[in-house]
Formats: structure tokens, C-alpha cells, sequence
């Protein structure tokens, strides 16, 4: 994404230097214990000047669901009704007192 010359670029040339240099340093990384350490380098690097913001306004967020063992009847979705009633199965929460 941050290489011109990347799959999922979005534009045709680097755009952050700095992330585009460490992008591609990250690539050529043969110690995965050092490449794990640039990739947190070039997490906090970006944060930092946010340089894409997955296309949608900032604080939306398409696609997140919730989804826990307690939390039943969830996934299960009907094309005749507008909504799905969930419920909380408090035997499947390891969270609660159990007695």
C-alpha cells in the first residue's frame, strides 16, 4: 500500500517517503524477529500522519461485528424479518459467577 511499485498502492508514487522506505526495507527483512519490530515501527509511524483511513469517514465502522460464546442466536439472519433477537447465555459466560 505505501510502495508504488505494491499491489494495493494507491498512488503511483510515494506519497511518505518515510513509510515507503521502511515498507520496503520491511519486505526484504529476512529476520522475522526484526521484521516484526519495523512493522510496529511503521504501525506507529502512521498513526501518527494517518495516512489512510480505509476510505470512509473517520469513526464509522463497516463491517465490525460482536461476537462472543455467551452471545447466542448471533449469525443467524432472515431475509423475512428486519431484525434478529440475541440473547445472553449466562452459562456460556466465563466471566460469570458461577455458583
Amino acid at each position: 500500500m505505501f510502495t508504488p511499485e505494491g499491489t494495493f498502492r494507491y498512488a503511483a508514487e510515494p506519497v511518505y517517503p518515510a513509510l515507503t522506505d521502511l515498507a520496503r526495507k520491511i519486505k526484504v527483512e529476512l529476520d522475522p524477529q526484526r521484521q516484526v519490530e519495523m512493522i510496529k515501527q511503521l504501525q506507529r509511524e502512521a498513526a501518527v500522519i494517518m495516512p489512510f483511513i480505509n476510505g470512509y469517514d473517520p469513526g464509522v465502522a463497516f463491517g465490525f461485528t460482536l461476537h462472543q460464546p455467551w452471545l447466542k442466536n448471533f449469525g443467524v439472519f432472515s431475509a423475512t424479518r428486519l431484525h434478529v433477537n440475541y440473547w445472553y447465555d449466562k452459562s456460556a459466560d466465563p466471566r460469570a459467577k458461577q455458583s
